[in-house]
């Protein structure tokens, strides 16, 4: 079995890696404040943020609706179905169900 110690610093290894890459790579945030949306009358009742985060050559779709109460959750959607599938798995999880 592998010592505590050496699951530590695996753990503190993949970390440091991680930091690194984001780091090294560069990232452009662009994002903008989704006050009204077609088919609804007059300005939306609640807060909604919406944008795309590159790193590097890829491009993440993103949407916060409280940014105060939660971090940035990006959307790899390369392929339609991949994005239906994240999107749907955000709606539930942002709704805590």
């Amino acid at each position: 079995m592998a010592s505590t110690e050496t699951l530590h610093s695996n753990h503190l290894s993949r970390w440091v890696h991680l930091l690194l890459l984001f780091l090294s790579s560069t990232y452009v945030f662009s994002g903008e404040l989704v006050e009204y949306l077609p088919g609804f009358d007059g300005k939306l009742p609640f807060h909604l943020e919406t944008g795309y985060l590159r790193v590097g050559e890829t491009e993440f779709f993103y949407y916060r609706r409280r940014p105060s109460a939660g971090p940035i959750i990006p959307l790899a959607h390369r392929r339609p179905w991949l994005f239906c599938l994240e999107w749907t798995h955000l709606r539930i999880w942002s709704h805590g169900v």
